[in-house]
């Protein structure tokens, strides 16, 4: 089983070489790594020449934006399953084992997503439950973050790319659940998915800092929330509870002396109303 790693960056180095190097340990040798360039500098290519005689790396450029590198390297992908990995996380040795042998398994399932932690085993950003779960409708939004997601090349076949106007870079207000939206079309089109807590992906938790850039996101992440979940036809007790869940961390934050992090809440609250209500 091969697999495709389809690793889109921009603007950082250090973090995508700490990626290739977590590869260079893994269980699981049959892969590709396919590196989808998004700076306007040489930073990543210096990467690939030192890199490419020790893994199997592909390189490509694409224009800024998230999905368009993604949907670049799916061009590009011949494996059997796809993944798309965040250039700042890590995999664990055995997490492509894992994925392999757990598909292999269960050829009923199209799509499987893993959990997230820190390097240190702690938690990161998101709700990741304890125990296996089918993915459906209702939880999409909790497991569908990309960089868990492995895809057999049926799936990508069936449903094409990731819709561009979403995610970090698309130019849009809908700032996130590109990924979400990606495994919603996957569901939507009959395949099945597996949530399976095991299959553990290393990543920083981008929340740990709070400031304009953090407080930036919240807001077009919350943006795109609503507008995928407006999109869908989730109903408004969907959307009231998803607004009133980080207005409720707003005020325990509050309590605790902790502002910076409620406004977090209150922006991310904020972007989840306005993109379910389609103003900008």
């Amino acid at each position: 089983m091969k697999f495709s790693l389809i690793l889109a960056t921009l603007g950082r180095a250090a973090e995508p070489a700490r990626f290739l190097e977590s590869l260079k340990e893994q269980s699981h040798s049959d892969f590709e790594v396919i590196i989808v360039d998004q700076n306007a500098d040489d930073r990543i290519m210096a990467i690939y020449k030192r890199e490419n005689n020790t893994l199997p790396l592909r390189y490509i450029r694409s224009e800024a934006g998230v999905s368009k590198a993604r949907n670049a390297g799916l061009k590009a992908a011949t494996g059997d399953i796809i993944a798309f990995p965040d250039d700042d996380c890590t995999y664990p040795r055995d997490v492509l084992h894992a994925a392999a042998e757990w598909l292999s398994g269960h050829k009923g399932y199209g799509l499987l997503c893993g959990s997230l932690t820190q390097e240190d085993g702690s938690a990161t950003v998101g709700r990741w439950g304890a125990k296996e779960s089918e993915i459906t409708r209702a939880n999409a939004f909790r497991y569908g973050a990309a960089l868990t997601l492995f895809l057999r090349k049926e799936v990508v076949r069936s449903i094409g790319g990731m819709d561009e106007t979403l995610g970090p870079g698309a130019g849009t207000d809908w700032g996130a659940c590109e990924d979400t939206e990606y495994l919603l079309q996957a569901l939507a089109a009959g395949h099945k998915a597996f949530y399976c807590p095991r299959i553990r992906i290393h990543h920083p938790d981008k929340t740990a800092r709070y400031g304009l850039t953090a407080y930036r996101r919240a807001y077009s992440y919350g943006m795109g929330f609503g507008h995928v979940a407006r999109r869908y036809g989730y109903p408004a007790w969907f959307i009231i509870y998803n607004v009133a869940r980080p207005i409720a961390g707003a005020i325990t934050s509050f309590l605790t002396f902790r502002p910076a992090k409620a406004v977090f809440h209150i922006l991310l609250s904020y972007g989840r109303a306005r993109g379910w209500a389609g103003t900008k």
